[in-house]
């Protein structure tokens, strides 16, 4: 009994599954569903393209930072060269006048002003090395730098194209959904098989045109139209026969249609029962 009460619900379960999944099926080559399909699809690429933009423009502003920074500590360095330059010249001098006063170059050594020169000199040189490393260090961050951003705006490059082109394939899938549902539609009615029922709509379109223009036909009798076209038609060919007649006198054939006219009136002139028995 248990199994077949889960062989029932399982049935049951395949059932709505499946109705779910025809469902499914159809929405999706609905062309408004498959429009706003893409369209969100698109969506959530550009999303992504602008967060992956704002990723390389972190990585950019480190690489100016770290460019300014290097554009600063050459600045310091290029001054701190020329202090060392200032210091060194310094102490030259001051040697140069101490040996000139007969001092020994241990007494110059320990010279006031020779060690002042001498200590600047050397306070400079440790700093200006560490700010050289620095700058060496800043130097190599950069070109890592600029192979990562060309990296990355490759990468973009390709990722706009490849929207620009889901665009594209949109309207396409679109047009072509439309297509193929109006072709199968079309064979689906000439086989008897589709429930779209225009041909039926159009069928009584058809049939009310023909309708009203027999409508107007009848409508056109009774108000004596077609009776005074007719009349019109006689009067034409009235006048028609009269110049007809006028042209064969002048040809020299006004006898023969004068007994022609004369036979002619003596036919109906004749009484019934004769006119029966020729």
């Amino acid at each position: 009994m248990f199994r077949a009460i889960g062989r029932y619900f399982q049935a049951f379960l395949y059932l709505i599954t499946g109705r779910i999944d025809r469902a499914r099926k159809t929405l999706e080559i609905d062309p408004h569903v498959m429009a706003a399909s893409y369209d969100e699809i698109i969506r959530e690429k550009r999303e992504r393209i602008q967060q992956y933009m704002k990723a390389v423009s972190t990585i950019m502003a480190q690489q100016e930072k770290k460019k300014e920074e290097v554009r600063r500590l050459s600045e310091e360095t290029a001054r701190q060269e020329k202090i060392m330059a200032g210091a060194l010249a310094a102490a030259k001098k001051r040697a140069a006048e101490l040996q000139t006063a007969g001092k020994s170059p241990e007494e110059v050594k320990h010279d006031e002003a020779y060690l002042k020169h001498q200590g600047a000199f050397r306070d400079t040189s440790t700093t200006l090395e560490e700010k050289k490393k620095r700058v060496h260090d800043l130097t190599g961050d950069i070109k890592g730098y600029d192979g990562q951003v060309a990296n990355h705006t490759l990468q973009l490059q390709g990722l706009q194209r490849e929207m620009e082109k889901l665009k594209t394939e949109a309207a396409d899938s679109v047009a072509r959904i439309i297509s193929a549902t109006e072709q199968k539609e079309l064979n689906d009615m000439l086989t008897g098989l589709s429930s779209d029922t225009s041909s039926e709509r159009l069928s009584g379109i058809r049939a009310a045109v023909a309708e009203a223009e027999a409508g107007a036909k009848i409508s056109s009798k009774l108000a004596g139209t077609d009776a005074r076209a007719a009349e019109a038609e006689y009067l034409v060919y009235a006048e028609t026969s009269a110049a007809d007649d006028e042209f064969a006198k002048l040809v020299g054939l006004s006898v023969q249609v004068e007994d022609a006219n004369k036979a002619d009136k003596a036919v109906a002139d004749a009484p019934v029962a004769d006119r029966l028995d020729n």
